[in-house]
């Protein structure tokens, strides 16, 4: 729901670590012309997803390999016909990236911050990053009932794990899982398991600033 909560980190670096267990894992950004993981790694990809959607380009053209081996496709920074994509275009795209599945073995998708369309059309396996921010809170609490509403919406087939990122301990942590899932239990139709915590990291910021993701530079 919330902007800055670390999604972008998380996804990063649960790649690597994934990478590291053997895993093919490649992280999609899709946080469409605002792309953020590029950044991170400090690297500049050679095609992004606007190639792919309008320059004819194949899904293993746009992939970029980084650290540890693992691939990434840009959403493209600055694309205004990305960060505008029609309903139609975002199932094309979906169709299209289902290529993935012979070339990966875990796919992470980075969602942008909000409730918007685009946001929900990639909800399968949901890991929920929150932190103990009263608006972070909200905003995931806002996503879960905006989920819960959308039509093609299945509780059965929809995983929602929650993550407590940058938490003081596991006390933190279960206090954060705890105040989400009473007003969840009490008002929605949608099950959230708790997956586990990040604890905050002194030295997460200097590794954004260094463009290297902190589970290889600490």
């Amino acid at each position: 729901g919330k902007g800055g909560v670390g999604k972008t980190s998380l996804s990063v670096n649960l790649a690597i670590q994934l990478g590291r267990l053997g895993k093919r894992v490649v992280v999609f950004d899709a946080d469409f012309g605002l792309a953020n993981i590029e950044i991170m790694l400090g690297i500049r990809p050679k095609y992004n997803l606007a190639d792919l959607m309008y320059r004819g380009k194949s899904i293993e053209d746009i992939i970029t390999y980084g650290p540890e081996n693992i691939g990434f496709i840009s959403g493209g920074s600055g694309i205004n016909e990305l960060a505008n994509l029609t309903r139609d275009q975002v199932f094309s795209m979906i169709h299209r990236l289902e290529e993935l599945d012979r070339i990966a073995d875990v796919i992470i998708v980075d969602t942008g911050a909000g409730i918007s369309d685009t946001v929900l059309e990639f909800v399968a396996e949901v890991l929920l990053v929150a932190t103990p921010e009263p608006t972070s809170i909200t905003d995931a609490y806002a996503l879960l009932k905006t989920l819960n509403k959308k039509a093609s919406y299945r509780p059965e087939k929809t995983v929602v794990k929650m993550v407590a990122n940058q938490v003081r301990g596991e006390r933190e942590a279960a206090e954060l899982f705890e105040k989400l899932g009473v007003v969840v239990g009490k008002f929605l139709d949608v099950e959230v398991d708790f997956l586990g915590s990040v604890p905050y990291n002194k030295n997460m910021q200097r590794a954004v600033m260094r463009q290297a993701p902190v589970s290889i530079s600490d």
